[in-house]
Parts: structure tokens; sequence; C-alpha cells
């Protein structure tokens, strides 16, 4: 999901001389030249990681029950992410769990569901994938997000509104309802036996958090959802994100606390009657250490998305926790 802005100078130059093209640095390679190679967490929980094509992080848990997979990625590899699994475990992919509804997450439910998978999603992720959003942002976010309705075979048939608990391969797995934060389908995957959070976008690692408003996300959605997250975990704790981090708790503090005072600096701005353009103008996110990823939100459409939140509900204060 692109912002404005680029942080590299020589990636700008080289955009601004082909005009007509295709910047060559932000064209993903082809998928069959993709390394998805799982990292192993521990013996019987991998991740795939498909950042390098624009997909999701997709989550494996082997064991005598089966496999279960949180995220399915993007069609494309879906294959590819099939065959390597099939080297971790000789066992069928049973349960397919959807952190939200975005083409990213789940591109290959399809594929995995064909394969017999039972795929389990908040009620919210159902509907989307049945009735898919008109796509907004910039041409290569529309491209990536636009998507025709799916398939019965790719839709959840499990599906739960608050939270819910499954005992797969001696482990005990919470799914935990996150209304409104980065969508109005997240859920946060806990597997607290193994120490491991799968946060799906709810976190993004160093970068600007993404507020899909127009998918039904919201700031004090992702605020709580944010919370949450801090609360299950502890110093230990494993958050796998959805493009390609695996980060610990201090994490999803620091992004907690940027979206707290970016909030608290465009609010104040927002009261002395600022326009959104003066507001960008001000550079209010510029020295707090937030990057801005191709393909991903940038300053200008974070900013824009704050700021439109703040007109539509004022921000109360809230306090910070440790």
């Amino acid at each position: 999901m692109s912002g404005s802005r680029t942080d590299s100078p020589v990636l700008a130059i080289a955009c601004s001389l082909l005009p007509t093209l295709a910047c060559a640095a932000q064209v993903p390679p082809d998928a069959s030249t993709v390394d998805i190679t799982p990292q192993r967490l521990t013996a019987d929980f991998h991740v795939i990681d498909e950042s390098a094509l624009h997909g999701g992080s997709i989550s494996v848990l082997t064991g005598p029950d089966g496999v279960l997979i949180v995220d399915t990625g993007v069609a494309a590899l879906a294959p590819r992410v099939a065959a390597e699994i099939g080297k971790l475990s000789p066992k069928s992919i049973r349960y397919v769990i959807n952190t939200h509804a975005h083409v990213d997450e789940t591109g290959g439910n399809e594929y995995f569901g064909r394969l017999g998978a039972t795929i389990v999603a908040r009620a919210q992720v159902r509907d989307s994938l049945r009735n898919p959003r008109a796509p907004t942002g910039n041409a290569q976010r529309q491209a990536r997000q636009s998507r025709p309705p799916a398939p019965a075979v790719a839709l959840p048939t499990v599906t739960f509104t608050g939270d819910m608990n499954l005992r797969f391969n001696g482990q005990e797995i919470r799914l935990i309802a996150t209304p409104r934060a980065h969508t109005d389908g997240d859920t946060l995957i806990h597997l607290p036996g193994l120490d491991i959070i799968v946060a799906g976008d709810v976190l993004r690692a160093h970068e600007f958090p993404s507020i899909g408003r127009p998918d039904g996300g919201t700031l004090p959605g992702m605020l709580d959802a944010l919370a949450k997250l801090i609360a299950l975990a502890g110093p230990g704790t494993r958050i796998v994100t959805s493009h390609g981090a695996i980060v610990d708790r201090s994490v999803a503090v620091a992004q907690r606390d940027f979206l707290l005072t970016a909030r608290d600096r465009i609010a104040a701005l927002l009261a002395k009657g600022r326009t959104i353009d003066e507001v960008i103008a001000a550079d209010v996110t510029g020295d707090l250490g937030v990057r801005a990823l191709p393909g991903h939100i940038g300053a200008d459409a974070f900013v824009r998305d704050v700021y439109a939140e703040l007109l539509a509900v004022p921000a109360p204060r809230v306090a910070i926790s440790m």
C-alpha cells in the first residue's frame, strides 16, 4: 500500500526519467525465482516469506494431527508454497487461518481449499472475499488488491465473530479478534505454548502503520489491536508480521508509541485549523524514525488516514502502559 514518498533519491530520479514505464526497481521478480525457503522458529513452526513478491508471510504448524497454516499468500506462489510445506511434513494441510481478507494474505485460499483444507476466519473476512470492495490508492496498490469475488472453495467455512480457541498438534491456538484495526476483520493468532504470535498487518515492523480505512480499518481499532498485542507478548515472544519481519514486543510498543505521538501532533494542528496539505507539509513524522518501503504505505498516506480519522472521531487521551 504505497504512500506518496520514496526513501531513495536514486529510485525517485530513475522513475522520473521513465515516465511511461513502471519503475524497474519496483517491479516484483518472477514468481518462479522468489526464494521461499521456510524459516524455522521451532521444530514444528516455520514461516515462509513472500514479501519479495508483495505477498504475506505464511506460518506453518506441523505435527501428528497434520498441517495448519496461517494465511496463504499470493496465488502465483501457492503451488510452490505447498511443495515447501510438503518438505516439512508428509501430512495433509488440514486448516488455513486467515488474519484478514487482503489478497496478499488470501490469494492462495482457492489452491489450498482445493487441496481439502478447512479455511477459518472472522465472518467479515468471508463477507469481504465474497463481495470485495473496490481498491483505492495509487495504481500499484489498486492492481495488487483488485480481485473478483472469490469462488466458494476459497471462502472460510468456519467463521467466528469474537474470539475462538483451537487445539491442534498438541498446541492451544487462540484466535483473538481485533475489530476494525487494519481492516474490519483482523485476527491475532497466539500460540502460548510456543510463545509465538502471528499479527498479520496489525503490526508493520519499523514502518508506517496501515489503517485500511476503505476496508473498515480505524485509528482507535489499530490502537486497541496494538494494546492487545503488547499485553499478550512477553519479553521472549516472537511476533510474525505479514511482510517478512519476525520481531519482539519492543517493536509493537514502538509502533503504538509512534501512532500515539503522530496522532497527537496531527490533532494539535487540526485544532489550529490546519488543512491536510498544511499538516503534510509540517512533516510531523519526519523525526520519528519510521520508514516507507516500496509498495507499502508512506508518510503522506499515513498522515491523510490519521487526519481523516480525527475529523471523524476526535482523539481521546490514551494512557500508555508498558
